[in-house]
């Protein structure tokens, strides 16, 4: 499994420096943020916990596109009663089944994420006044694990 897939990342701790120790010295270029529009991605790490904003449950997609890095961002799938058509959509792309009204919860690990491909829909977005990229729509790629499951739903 390649390094930068980690299984136990906590998106809340940030990004660690690679490439061993710290240097003295080191060059900046400008980067542009990346254009919106659909991405294939993969996911770097899966992180499951409670929103801050909702206190549901939710898993932090970390998603990263190898060819471009500037198409990073994290992806969150909250378990809230109004979202759950995007649950179960999200779940599908996966290849994951969702939970069914009625029947006990069901468990995900970060296996089932982590070193998945997908495609995910880039957007500008403003945050305090700043504009950032993030991702605001997964689906799976034509042949990806949810490809079948998300296609019948």
């Amino acid at each position: 499994m390649p390094d930068f897939l980690d299984k136990t990342a906590n998106p809340d701790e940030g990004d660690e420096t690679a490439g061993g120790a710290a240097g003295s010295e080191g060059e900046f270029g400008f980067v542009e943020l990346a254009a919106e529009g659909w991405y294939e991605v993969i996911v770097t790490a899966a992180f499951y916990g409670t929103s801050k904003s909702s206190g549901a449950a939710q898993w932090t997609l970390s998603l990263a596109c190898p060819e471009l890095p500037a198409a990073a961002a994290k992806y969150y799938l909250t378990n809230t009663p109004g979202s759950q058509w995007r649950v179960e959509k999200d779940l599908r792309t996966f290849g994951l089944e969702p939970p069914v009204k009625g029947e006990k919860p069901v468990k995900y690990t970060s296996d089932e994420f982590v070193g998945k491909k997908i495609e995910a829909l880039g957007k500008h977005d403003f945050y305090q006044g700043k504009k950032n990229f993030k991702f605001s729509e997964i689906r799976p790629t034509a042949e990806g694990p949810g490809a079948r499951a998300y296609q019948s739903a």
